[in-house]
């Protein structure tokens, strides 16, 4: 058995959903206990010919049956439930912890690696502690109260039994250290060939135009090779501790068994067959209950071993849950919140509430310093920018000069070395705020749930369209066979690049966020259908601030600010009058009116 600190901690959190989970687990292995004594009154009215009582014992077994039957579907109950409140907050946790700037920036973090902790390590978790814990927690409360019963038809084989039931419990416990070791290295191998895997299929269309399949095929067979050895040596090891158990259930079970047979017959000698005859016949009943309860003692203990070997993966998964904060609840929540509030975007004051799609107050970046860990220079050096609502500000630069780092302070994904970013004099927060990358990403479904990702529920079909319209989708629609519920390939694979961009404007139009940061949003349209996109643009600027990053002549004409960003430092070239603005706005007033 190997019980580990934070999954009993886990355990205990849920206290509960394990103590139900536990009891139903013990009212299972009771009707086991009942349905052996009724098999021992069975037999011992064969002995005594008394088909009246036979037939009573045959009926209680039958009731056993079905009442274990009726318990074991509502463990089961308990346990899907145990095990959605689990993976639910297990996956929470690793997410939020996953998700800060420190993770999603480190150059040694990868994506298929994520994904085998979220899924695979807290799904065996969830077996381990919702089946592998309560069967390890009725060892310890049946085992000594079985035990007990049989002291009271046979003390001396009760002093055996329960010898060989300790013995059965902790000689596997010398193999905890081997099996972890085993365990860590077969995780290991898991995750780089999970990792390895999702980055050939995320890159397949390049490996395909290099020529490189061949290459990496051999690098997943390698893969594949490692894991493949280092789960024989595991399976060895566990086979190991598993023929130790099985040797100490055996033989607990012959010698509990052997010695309640002789007490029974008393102290007269006998031959060998005559001990077990005389002993029948001297007391039916009692002998064929010691028989069942010998065995059945060992039952908790076998059901153990199975559940180990489900629960497995659980623990093998411990140091990737324990990196991702899965156990750490004093961090998670509330502790992520406040550390990234110390230092991140600005003083935690609480945000007022503003009506969906208007600025509160301008976004201000003041003083932001950034050096990125492992880099020699810093890539902001003290930027200041104010970037007012009802205005299309443009952010230009080099690429590596650091512009996406810039986004990423104002969305929360970095935190500055220094400064701060505020709007309306306070850190603004993730959902006032929708974001166009330059390579967006879209979903196997349906246009309009692509589109309606970040929407209010009740979004209407006109607001939609009127979306589309604005972001340069009315042609694409009229030529789609189902309009809006057009299946969409797995990353808007059925869509050209200038589509899926367009697409990424109108789900950030409906998702009606105050601030919007746009990545070259009309990076691959040609001229005629940009224009039509930053016209769009222009009419949902008014009461919105609107930053974009850009190096196309046409966008940068359009701005009513145009920054660039050198050497770290935003240099501003010239303020544009708010005419175009104020005329839209006019417009769309008298529209209302």
């Amino acid at each position: 058995m190997m019980i580990v600190p934070e999954l009993v901690r886990l355990g205990r959190a849920h206290r509960r959903g394990f103590r139900s989970v536990t009891l139903a687990l013990m009212g299972v292995s009771l009707t086991h206990l009942l349905q052996a004594l009724a098999v021992a009154g069975t037999l011992a009215a064969v002995v005594h010919q008394r088909p009246g009582l036979g037939a009573v014992c045959l009926g209680g077994l039958a009731a056993a049956a079905a009442m274990r039957l009726l318990l074991r579907q509502y463990q089961q109950s308990l346990v899907s439930a145990l095990g959605t409140t689990v993976r639910q907050q297990m996956r929470s946790r690793v997410l939020r912890r996953a998700l800060v700037p420190d993770r999603l920036h480190d150059v040694r973090s990868r994506a298929g690696s994520a994904r085998l902790t979220v899924v695979d390590a807290v799904d065996g978790v969830d077996t381990y502690l919702t089946r592998y814990l309560p069967h390890v927690a009725q060892v310890a409360l049946l085992c000594p109260i079985l035990v007990l019963a049989m002291a009271a038809l046979s003390p001396a084989a009760a002093v055996a039994l329960g010898a060989f039931v300790a013995s059965a419990v902790l000689a596997p416990r010398a193999f905890n250290r081997w099996m972890a070791h085993r365990s860590d290295q077969r995780w290991e191998s898991y995750d780089d060939l999970s990792a390895d895997i999702q980055e050939s299929l995320q890159g397949m269309r390049t490996l395909q135009l290099l020529g490189a399949v061949p290459g990496r095929r051999r690098v997943l067979r390698a893969r594949s090779t490692r894991l493949h050895r280092e789960t024989v040596r595991t399976m060895r090891t566990s086979l190991w501790e598993t023929g130790i158990l099985d040797l100490m259930i055996q033989a607990g079970t012959t010698t509990a068994t052997a010695l309640a047979i002789f007490t029974a017959a008393g102290p007269q000698p006998q031959g060998f067959l005559a001990t077990p005859l005389a002993a029948i016949a001297e007391d039916p009943f009692r002998v064929f209950a010691m028989l069942m309860l010998a065995s059945e003692t060992f039952r908790p203990i076998r059901d153990v071993s199975q559940q180990w070997h489900a629960g497995f993966l659980g623990l093998s998964a411990l140091g990737p849950l324990r990196e991702h904060g899965a156990f750490d609840v004093d961090e998670i929540g509330e502790g992520i919140a406040s550390k990234a509030g110390d230092t991140a975007v600005g003083p935690p004051t609480e945000a007022p509430e503003v009506s969906p799609g208007s600025a509160p107050g301008a976004l201000r970046l003041q003083d932001v310093h950034h050096q990125y860990p492992q880099t020699v220079e810093p890539v902001l050096r003290g930027i200041e920018a104010t970037v007012e609502p009802s205005r299309i500000t443009v952010m230009s630069g080099a690429s590596g000069a650091g512009k996406s780092t810039v986004f990423d302070i104002i969305l929360g994904l970095l935190t500055p070395t220094a400064g701060s970013v505020t709007l309306a004099n306070r850190r603004p927060r993730p959902m006032e705020i929708a974001v166009v990358s330059q390579t967006p990403s879209l979903f196997s479904s349906t246009l309009r749930d692509n589109l309606c990702l970040a929407a209010p529920e009740d979004v209407d079909e006109q607001t939609l369209l009127d979306a589309c319209n604005d972001a340069g989708l009315t042609e694409l629609l009229s030529t789609l066979p189902d309009g809006l519920d057009t299946p969409i390939a797995e990353g808007g694979a059925s869509l050209s690049r200038g589509q899926a961009q367009r697409v990424a404007i109108a789900r950030a139009y409906l998702a009606d966020r105050p601030v919007m940061l746009l990545d070259e949003p009309t990076s691959a349209l040609d001229e005629d259908t940009a224009g039509i996109v930053l016209t769009g643009l222009r009419e949902r600027a008014v009461g919105r601030i609107v930053l974009v990053i850009s190096h196309r002549d046409d966008v940068v004409q359009m701005a009513d600010d145009h920054w660039t960003l050198e050497n770290g430092q935003l240099r501003r070239h010239g303020v544009a009058p708010p005419a175009a603005v104020a005329e839209v706005a006019v417009a769309r007033q008298q529209e209302d009116t």
